[in-house]
């Protein structure tokens, strides 16, 4: 499938509206173009990155267990320890 377009006396084009339906395009978003490993013009919308995505998703708040981070690595090691006393009784 192939679009037409003509450039203005202000180098502007018109994305034919299938074309803007099809790549889910909008007044104000941007596109940009590039050349493909042949030499051809390509044109693709411009997609915020990954940054801007992981800022969309809620924010989680850590569910805090522990009065203090030494409380936290207390109860790890005291799990390893734990851990590790009964592998031992199973020898």
């Amino acid at each position: 499938m192939s679009f037409q377009s003509k450039i203005t006396s202000k180098g502007q084009i018109t994305l034919p509206a299938e074309l803007r339906v099809r790549l889910s395009l909008g007044e104000g978003d941007r596109v940009e173009f590039y050349f493909d490993h042949a030499g051809r013009v390509c044109m693709r919308p411009m997609r915020e990155g990954v940054d801007a995505f992981l800022d969309s998703l809620p924010q989680r708040q850590a569910k805090a267990e522990y009065a203090t981070d030494s409380d936290a690595i207390a109860a790890v090691i005291m799990a390893r320890d734990d851990r590790s006393r009964s592998k031992k009784g199973r020898r």
